[in-house]
């Protein structure tokens, strides 16, 4: 089967052409020059990389490129030339630096290449012709989660916005309870399970495959909910595509990940996941080699049976079973919408946990279905699939960067025969333009200082499942990620936090030994110095790395998310029914933050306990609820409310499962003629602006 249209493979007409231009770039970078002409050089390149960078179009990034690859091949050619000798332990480490630096550059090429024209395709409306839609079997695999997780899932998916006839939701018990079973009844969907755990999740969704029939599959963790407009903006890309079979969506978290929460920095810092749902599948999707992550997708039946079902060799089911489909000649096609959002890992074990799998799963397919010799495959496909599998093996560059200025501090082993100075002339404008260059291609997404914090607690993990897979390719078995994990108290996980803890004191003692050998030492401090900067460097990333490591306390059953709704909370009985009108400062599915300005609620005071209506006006609909008062506070100038969701019919938690994530009632923007309600004291006083707010109620 041949894919349809996306970039293609330079030609060899091409190839010829970039053969002098390769010969220049290889004489500039191999020429040797003095110390001030290499300044002057640096100096320019690094300039003129600043000047192009103002600009996004295609010929700055091609020319950031060219610049990044020109000015990397200097500093590796004196790298190679003059800065490897010495006794044979210098060799080794000197060598090892050399691997792990390369190893750096080439997944930034890597990188470039991916990201070199990221595609942002619109959605595809379904045919107005109903028997013309595709019919489409929801799948939500379970294993042995909570039904505060589950349930909320389950409700989303129902709730889309899709012919009834034309799909159906199914839940995949893997975990076989019975309250699982008596919940999918209770919301009206299918229920499947089976007698054991066979190829874990993969066989668990090879199960439902053979049990359903609808021309689409569509899959959601069970912390992913999806929003109503999910099938109405996948499906229809597959309408008269037969070469389709995969559509993918990015991953959206509504709590934040334990770098996020425990940093306390939220939003001044780039979510890890940013980077890979919003740059590299786009990246990805120029190249046909966006790939299914496991949810949040929608694939095609047909091309799944002809693949072999879902992949149960390796523990990443989901990349593995894509790069299958790439090969028989499969399309695949992202659509950076954000249409579910789920539970990130609230925990720094959850997070290594699930790291640890993707890990080993990489690794397996690299051993078992090895990309590069994957007959099928484009050379632009095999190279997008190497940049997701080598990105793994960065724990032991990163191990490394962060040993290696102690290797001369303490036992003079010279990991670089190079001083401060030397550095600064090739290193600086190598990096320089390599950080301008990934500032064009990432944006906002990524932040190089925060990618380092990211992995450094993870490396420590991963080097031996790694390691295994790669020798023991057919051995692991899949971890479920933990969902809905609490902390009773602030605390630091020290078994976690054991191997960061030691390097941070080894590197301590690093800095405190090498100032003292700059203050006692006479003369030759060049080295020295560069190798007490780099140790203070990796000081503070191990340190904000430790500070991600300090679980901060979280008790709550759901995680909260903010909400600027305009609110009318209601009680008291006929003759004395009492309003106060606020803002949700946050809402989550067990309950809800009121702030209403002291100057509007003065005098007014709602007993703990009591029951009452609470209206949220959102911009798509009004949706009204039962609460129970729980406490109440002043806080600055505003009092402020809590209150919990009690004794909801089905139909009030739906709403409240489409308020909570994003909506699943788009009527009106009730919002707007909500804003110039005035705050209710008592009935007696503003009976007739009640009743309008009760006669607009009534007619939603």
């Amino acid at each position: 089967m041949k894919t349809g249209n996306h970039a293609s493979w330079p030609t060899g007409k091409a190839l010829i052409h970039a053969v002098p231009l390769a010969l220049i770039v290889g004489l500039f970078c191999t020429e040797p020059v003095s110390r001030p002409r290499q300044l002057l050089l640096g100096s320019v390149f690094t300039l003129f990389a600043w000047m192009v960078a103002r600009s996004s179009s295609r010929w700055a990034r091609a020319t950031l490129v060219l610049l990044s690859l020109v000015m990397a091949g200097r500093y590796f050619w004196w790298r190679m030339t003059e800065t490897v000798y010495g006794t044979p332990l210098d060799w080794a480490a000197s060598v090892m630096l050399l691997l792990v630096e390369m190893y750096a550059a080439v997944m930034t090429f890597l990188g470039y290449f991916v990201m070199v024209s990221p595609l942002r395709r619109p959605s595809v409306p379904l045919p107005t012709d109903e028997t013309h839609v595709p019919t489409v079997d929801v799948f939500i695999p379970v294993y042995n989660e909570s039904l505060e997780v589950i349930r909320p899932t389950i409700v989303g998916a129902t709730l889309m916005e899709y012919p009834p006839s034309r799909f159906r939701v199914w839940v995949l018990d893997d975990g076989r309870r019975e309250e699982v079973r008596q919940t999918a009844e209770d919301l009206g969907v299918g229920y499947l399970t089976r007698p054991d755990n066979t190829g874990a999740k993969a066989g668990n969704l090879n199960n439902a495959l053979a049990r359903t029939n609808g021309e689409l599959v569509a899959v959601f963790d069970c912390d992913h909910i999806p929003m109503p407009a999910f099938l109405k903006k996948t499906a229809g890309f597959f309408v008269g595509r037969p070469d389709l079979a995969i559509v993918q969506t990015p991953h959206h978290f509504y709590s934040r990940d334990p770098f996020e929460r425990n940093l306390g920095l939220g939003d001044e810092i780039p979510n890890e996941s940013d980077l890979f749902y919003h740059v590299i599948q786009p990246g990805m999707d120029l190249w046909n080699s966006s790939y299914f992550c496991g949810s949040a997708g929608i694939l095609r039946r047909s091309s799944l049976e002809k693949a072999g079902g879902f992949r149960t060799e390796t523990v990443t089911e989901d990349a593995h079973t894509s790069l299958v489909l790439h090969a028989l000649g499969y399309q695949s096609f992202y659509l950076a919408e954000t249409l579910v959002t789920g539970l990130a890992p609230e925990t720094m074990r959850d997070l290594i946990n699930q790291r640890v799998r993707w890990c080993r799963g990489m690794i397996q397919i690299f051993r078992i279905d090895n990309p590069l010799f994957k007959k099928g495959l484009s050379w632009p496909q095999k190279l997008c699939y190497m940049n997701a599998i080598v990105y793994w093996l960065f724990s032991v560059p990163r191990i490394f960067f962060l040993f290696a200025p102690l290797l001369y501090i303490y036992f003079r082993i010279y990991s670089v025969h190079a001083g401060l100075e030397d550095m600064l002339l090739y290193l600086m404008p190598y990096l320089l333009i390599a950080q301008g260059t990934s500032a064009l291609f990432y944006r906002a997404r990524r932040s190089s200082l925060w990618s380092i914090v990211y992995e450094i607690p993870l490396s420590f993990y991963l080097v031996l499942p790694a390691l295994m897979a790669f020798l023991f390719p057919r051995r692991g078995r899949f971890n479920v990620t933990p969902k809905g994990t609490r902390n009773k108290l602030e605390r630091l996980d020290f078994p976690v936090a054991r191997p960061a803890i030691v390097l941070f004191a080894v590197n301590v003692g690093g800095l405190v030994m090498g100032v003292h050998q700059f203050l006692t030492r006479p003369g030759g401090h060049s080295m020295l110095l560069m190798n007490l900067f780099w140790t203070i460097f990796n000081i503070l990333l191990i340190g904000l790395s430790l500070g991600a490591m300090i679980e901060r306390r979280q008790v709550r059953r759901f995680p909260r998310i903010a909400a600027g709704y305009k609110v009318v909370l209601g009680w008291g009985g006929p003759a004395l029914e009492r309003h106060i009108v606020g803002r949700a400062r946050d809402l989550s599915i067990g309950g809800i933050r009121i702030g209403s300005p002291l100057s509007e609620t003065s005098g007014i005071r709602v007993p703990d306990g009591q029951t009452g209506s609470l209206t949220v006006f959102a911009k798509w609909s009004v949706v009204k609820l039962p609460v129970v008062i729980v406490r109440q506070k002043k806080e600055k100038d505003e009092w402020v409310l809590s209150a919990k969701f009690a004794s909801l019919t089905k139909t009030e938690e739906s709403r409240l499962v489409g308020l909570v994530f994003a909506g699943a009632i788009r009527p009106e923007k009730a919002e707007e003629k909500a804003l110039s309600l005035p705050v209710i004291r008592q009935r007696g006083i503003f009976a007739q602006s009640v009743l309008q707010i009760e006669r607009f109620l009534d007619s939603i």
